[in-house]
């Protein structure tokens, strides 16, 4: 049940993550604010790697041409994908932009059952129709769920290009873990994250120096904000790299799906806003979803 501790554990941290990302995005630019999960993670993700090496006999391993492949298409598909959220929601109700972007367990249901050998049983599919309909439920208001339907929308069309690309990362992040034959979960997972982030920071900082050197210096302003990011965002991405490497991305992600129910209860509870009718139909199909997969693992 590792897993299921460690999906956990990365919901609640990627709801705060989004939360700081959110107030990040008023001081800088889409990229610059996308940027901020990568390159204030990097070094927590090394000291976590660091400690694992040192309690833990790790045998030794190579780094194959599989292992590189599918590292560089977690980076690549994580910065597009964490690019288009933010963008989409630029573009759109917050409610539209995510709702689309949730649509990962979708793709990845249907990606890794025709191209990573990761076929679903009838209840795991079924697990997941139920998921979208409590997601559609937390749509909230029937102008968004209209808005839903209108794919032309740029904000809809980010959000859509969000979940595909999340959905890819996913599947590629079990891939290059698996690329490394360890058998101890935790290492190969905290490996991958490593060379993953390090990728993305190449890029990012890269990206920022050419095209937005200016972002630079709003960065530096907004450490202190950048860090809680970066910490928030490596713990989380510790979590889903494990529960990867563990088992099925799709029902991994379903479960991870919480972080909705999190994000509700937060916000009624700190903010004191009346939970609707229709956000308790919507969390009650989540945790419906969620023990229809406990039951059949």
């Amino acid at each position: 049940m590792l897993w299921i501790l460690m999906t956990l554990m990365a919901a609640v941290c990627q709801t705060a993550r989004t939360a700081l990302q959110k107030q990040l995005k008023t001081e800088l630019s889409d990229t610059a604010s996308a940027s901020t999960r990568f390159l204030f993670a990097c070094p927590f993700a090394i000291i976590y790697l660091v400690v694992l090496l040192v309690v833990k006999d790790s045998t030794p391993f190579e780094f194959t041409t599989r292992f590189w492949i599918f590292t560089g298409i977690t980076a690549i598909s994580q910065i597009i994908a964490t690019w288009a959220l933010i963008a989409a929601l630029s573009h759109a109700q917050f409610a539209v932009a995510v709702t689309y972007s949730k649509l990962e367990p979708v793709v990845i249901a249907v990606l890794g059952a025709s191209f990573f050998a990761q076929p679903l049983n009838f209840l795991d599919w079924t697990s997941i129709v139920i998921c979208i309909i409590g997601l559609l439920f937390l749509a909230q208001t029937p102008k968004v769920i209209g808005q839903l339907a209108n794919l032309r929308h740029r904000g809809a069309l980010l959000g859509v290009l969000s979940a595909i690309s999340f959905g890819i990362s996913s599947l590629a992040v079990r891939e290059s873990s698996h690329a490394l034959q360890l058998a101890d979960p935790l290492l190969p997972a905290a490996i991958s994250l490593v060379c993953v982030l390090f990728i993305q920071l190449i890029l990012t900082l890269g990206y920022l120096l050419i095209r937005e050197p200016q972002q630079l210096k709003a960065l530096q302003k907004n450490w202190k904000k950048a860090t809680f990011v970066g910490l928030s965002g490596g713990i989380g991405s510790i979590g889903w790299f494990t529960a990867f490497s563990l088992q099925t991305v799709a029902l991994v992600k379903v479960v991870g799906q919480v972080e909705l129910i999190f994000a509700i209860l937060l916000t009624h509870f700190l903010f004191k806003e009346k939970i609707r009718p229709r956000e308790y139909m919507g969390m009650l199909c989540i945790v419906a979803s969620v023990v229809i997969i406990l039951v059949t693992i």
